[in-house]
């Protein structure tokens, strides 16, 4: 039995498939993958998102940050201009600064967030479970 049992392994194994059965594939091929639909439902219309699909899901988030949290308050609280508008156009400069270099630092947000969601036993992939945080701040040294 462990003779038949290697020397299937090896037949797989030789086929490159893990099949046994031979059967040539071609070349692997994106368009032709489970991804090929994409660029026909997503909004960027490609395989992957664009700078300005990139910039809307930014932008979303930040309003989202902005009107749902007390975020708004805590930039206030830590301002060191004391909510001065240089600008004119009704909102604190401080909040113009950090949404900069939060846009600046977009992408390796994104990619920390999804690693700690990932990393989570929560079955909502859009979320950071309190243990995560927890690992995300001392790993990164926060606190």
């Amino acid at each position: 039995a462990k003779r038949a049992a290697a020397a299937a392994a090896a037949a797989a194994a030789a086929n490159g498939d893990g099949t046994g059965d031979g059967a040539e594939e071609g070349p692997w091929n994106l368009n032709s993958s489970i991804w090929g639909p994409r660029r026909k439902w997503c909004d960027a219309r490609d395989f992957f998102d664009t700078g300005s699909v990139r910039r809307r899901m930014f932008d979303c988030d930040w309003d989202r940050a902005l009107t749902h949290s007390n975020f708004y308050n805590f930039i206030l609280r830590h301002d060191d201009d004391r909510e001065a508008d240089g600008d004119g156009d009704g909102r604190p400069d401080e909040i113009d600064e950090v949404r900069d270099v939060l846009w600046e630092h977009y992408e390796l947000l994104t990619m920390v967030f999804d690693y700690y969601a990932a990393r989570g036993s929560s079955r909502d992939p859009f979320s950071i479970s309190q243990n995560e945080f927890n690992l995300f701040v001392t790993q990164c040294r926060l606190a």
